[in-house]
């Protein structure tokens, strides 16, 4: 082989051996002039958020359960005008709501209890305090008056019960069924409306 013919060779080599280089460490950075080097790109696990980052920028809590409570309302004077006990209980701060499921409660008059009751659900209004019973309440004043509806609310402004859904009104000897019932916390003073019947019992 002749000089020229192994100069050819050498010159070939060195310019892959360049190229390849070039293939490994991809194309340059254009700077201008005066500006600084780039910085390496970062790792794939340096641009995911970690977890504490994540969990800081949740936007809001979610609603606080808390089982087995209570809660109660007062009048300005500070006396306990009703009492709620729950099995489960949800407060809503968004629609300042807090709702309890396996209600039991008690109603208040001068300190003392007036209107003892149970029911599957209840939902307590922040704003107007107002305290709504449902899913089919039973409410007992002493041991002769009691009444039945699927719902009773309480409307904290007036310190009335409506009763609603099915009404039955047992007082005494006598049963009452109507569309509707309204009474004081201790079911002295009641007004029923809509289909009354009357029933005396023997």
């Amino acid at each position: 082989m002749s000089r020229r013919a192994l100069a050819a060779i050498a010159a070939a080599a060195v310019l892959l051996a360049g190229l390849w280089a070039v293939m490994r460490s991809g194309p340059p950075a254009v700077r201008g002039p005066g500006s600084a080097p780039s910085s390496p790109p970062p790792s794939p696990a340096a641009a995911r958020p970690s977890a504490i980052s994540r969990a800081t920028a949740t936007p809001a809590l979610p609603s606080i359960r808390i089982e087995e409570s209570r809660i109660r309302g007062a009048d300005p004077a500070g006396r306990v005008q009703w009492e709620l006990r729950a099995t489960g209980l949800q407060v809503d701060a968004d629609r300042e709501e807090v709702r309890l499921t396996g209600v039991e409660g008690t109603f208040l008059e001068k300190g003392k209890p007036a209107v003892t009751f149970i029911a599957p659900r209840a939902l307590f209004a922040m704003q107007t305090r107002d305290i709504i019973l449902t899913g089919g309440v039973r409410a007992r004043a002493g041991d002769d008056r009691s009444v039945e509806a699927r719902e009773i609310r309480y409307l904290a402004a007036r310190r009335v019960l409506i009763a609603s859904g099915g009404v039955r009104l047992m007082q005494e000897r006598m049963i009452v069924r109507a569309d509707r019932l309204e009474s004081d916390v201790a079911l002295r003073r009641t007004r029923l409306t809509g289909h009354i019947t009357v029933t005396i019992r023997e």
